[in-house]
């Protein structure tokens, strides 16, 4: 009988030991889960309006869970200014200002050019900018963005357009191009004067 409680002490020993370690991980992990809660991620694109599918803007958003403090751009290419109209990002305000808080799901979207002039060269270029920020455990980032204009030029004018209000648009103007029509057939021409 003693023989059989020291196997069983060992035994419970051996499981209280192996449990500790598997709690011990368990923590480890639930600690990393929270700390991956709390991380911003910032992501850099452009794109187009639905509207006005030639206009580009430029798209930050955080995309993470956790807010993205002491938030700074950094430009390291800028635009190759090919028309008058088109003005450099060193001049844009957004891009130039320090933003202390960032918080999760904010999509901050600003114009920044049209490719109705000089496409053809726009289409070429790129831009680059650093974004740097930190997490609230005070752990910084710093990501580089290279920001070819081709791949936002995809994007066009979906007819009929996906979204409700788009439809709403598209109707209302299918409508008034028929109300258009039959308006020219029940209305009498007018005499030519001579």
């Amino acid at each position: 009988m003693e023989n059989f409680q020291i196997i069983f002490t060992g035994v419970l020993v051996i499981a209280t030991i192996v449990y500790v370690y598997y709690t011990y991980k368990l923590v480890q992990e639930a600690r990393k889960t929270r700390e991956i809660g709390l991380k911003p991620y910032l992501i850099l694109y452009i794109d187009s309006s639905e509207t006005s599918p030639s206009s580009q803007f430029l798209n930050i958003k955080n995309v993470g869970q956790g807010v993205a403090l002491n938030v700074k751009f950094e430009i390291l290419k800028d635009i190759n200014i090919t028309s008058e109209y088109d003005k450099s990002l060193f001049d844009r305000r957004f891009l130039n200002c320090l933003y202390p808080k960032f918080p999760p799901n904010y999509l901050m979207r600003n114009y920044i050019f049209n490719f109705a002039n000089n496409h053809e060269e726009k289409l070429k270029d790129r831009i680059e900018i650093k974004c740097n920020y930190e997490d609230i455990f005070g752990e910084k980032f710093a990501e580089i963005f290279v920001l070819n204009f081709v791949e936002s030029f995809g994007n066009t004018k979906i007819t009929p357009p996906e979204t409700y209000l788009g439809m709403v648009s598209y109707n209302i103007e299918k409508l008034d191009k028929s109300i258009q029509k039959l308006s020219k057939k029940i209305s009498p021409k007018e005499p030519d004067s001579e």
